[in-house]
């Protein structure tokens, strides 16, 4: 329940994401998003000519609203490049899942997970 519970577990996300690309030879290709009306995704990682939207939340259950800002800048075609968003939630649980509104990650594979393509 530490106040920086959540920005450093997405610090740890983050680094963990450079370690797989760079570990693998490929140049990353990171950026997030934030604008001045409080509209934010965590992360966006360009692989391949697929862009992955990516919300990182440290709670170990999954709440509704984690998609909300993932949906709102796909819905803006904002994101670097053509292809459309794909969204992912990298959490703080245990199991993987896949939703309609978009892929569930536990924290635990990051690093297992092919960020090139």
């Amino acid at each position: 329940k530490h106040p920086l519970r959540g920005a450093l577990f997405e610090n740890w996300v983050l680094c963990e994401v450079l370690k797989a690309i760079l570990n693998r030879g490929h140049r990353p290709r990171l950026s997030f998003y934030r604008d001045h009306q409080g509209h934010e995704v965590d992360l966006l990682v360009e692989c391949g000519e697929d862009t992955a939207a990516i919300e990182i939340k440290s709670a170990q259950t999954i709440a509704g609203d984690f998609f909300d800002q993932l949906e709102w800048l796909a819905a803006q075609n904002l994101g670097p490049g053509t292809a459309p968003l794909r969204p992912l939630l990298i959490y703080g649980g245990s199991e993987r899942q896949e939703r309609t509104r978009g892929d569930v990650i536990p924290w635990s594979v990051v690093h297992e997970l092919d960020w090139s393509s």
